[in-house]
C-alpha cells in the first residue's frame, strides 16, 4: 500500500533539506523536487516557487482587475439586478457603461455608485467613504485625529492666580473679594481655547 502521497512529500523534504522541513508547494513530486533543489542551490523562496510552477508572479494593475469583464456581461445571468442597477444610475444621472459594479462598496444593492472603471476608482471611493480595503486595492485611511480632551485648568493654577491677584489689591479690600467668582474669572480667561 505504501505511504499516503503528502507523507511521502514531507519524507522527501526532510531527507533533502538536512535540517528541517521546507515548505510544501505542491503535491506533485516533481514540482515539490524543483523547488526545494531551487532553494538548496541558494535560490529565494519566490524565485524557486517561480521555477517550479514554470509562471511568473501575477501582476496586479487595471488590466488584470477588468480581465473577463465585457461591457454588460458582469449580469448576463442575474439581468433583473443589472436593469435595477442601470434604473438607479438613469435616476442619479451616473453613466455606468463599461464600469464593473463591486458590492462591496455599495452603500445598499444597486448602488451605481459602486461601480468604477478602474482601480483608482476603487481607492477613490474608499478614501471619500473612509474605508479600508484589501485585495486588488490596498488602502488603509489614516486615523482619524481626536478632538483634545476637555481639561479643565488644574485647581492649583487657578487657586495661585487668585492669591497673586488678590495680594495686588490694598489691604482694606481684600476681605470684599469674593473669591469664588474671581476663580470663575480666572477659569475663563486662563484656560485653553479648545476647552
Amino acid at each position: 500500500m505504501g505511504l499516503p502521497p503528502i507523507a511521502i512529500v514531507v519524507v522527501i523534504s526532510i531527507m533533502i533539506a538536512g535540517t528541517g522541513i521546507m515548505r510544501i508547494i505542491s503535491m506533485d513530486a516533481k514540482i515539490q523536487g524543483h523547488y526545494e533543489r531551487c532553494l538548496l542551490q541558494g535560490t529565494s523562496e519566490t524565485l524557486a516557487e517561480m521555477f517550479a510552477f514554470g509562471q511568473p508572479p501575477a501582476s496586479n494593475t487595471d488590466r488584470e482587475f477588468l480581465q473577463g469583464h465585457c461591457n454588460g456581461n458582469q449580469f448576463e445571468k442575474n439581468q433583473r439586478f443589472g436593469d435595477l442597477l442601470q434604473a438607479n444610475a438613469d435616476a442619479a444621472g451616473i453613466n455606468i457603461k463599461g464600469a464593473v459594479y463591486e458590492s462591496s462598496l455599495a452603500d445598499y444593492p444597486g448602488d451605481p455608485s459602486a461601480c468604477v472603471w478602474d482601480r483608482a476608482d476603487i481607492r477613490r471611493k474608499c478614501e471619500q467613504d473612509g474605508r479600508s480595503c484589501r485585495g486588488v486595492v490596498n488602502y488603509r485611511p489614516p486615523a482619524p485625529i481626536s478632538e483634545p480632551k476637555d481639561m479643565p485648568l488644574a485647581d492649583d493654577i487657578v487657586s495661585n492666580k487668585v492669591a497673586e491677584i488678590v495680594s495686588g489689591l490694598p489691604e482694606s479690600d481684600r476681605p470684599h473679594v469674593d473669591t469664588l467668582d474671581l476663580a470663575q474669572q480666572v477659569r475663563e480667561v486662563m484656560s485653553p481655547h479648545w476647552v
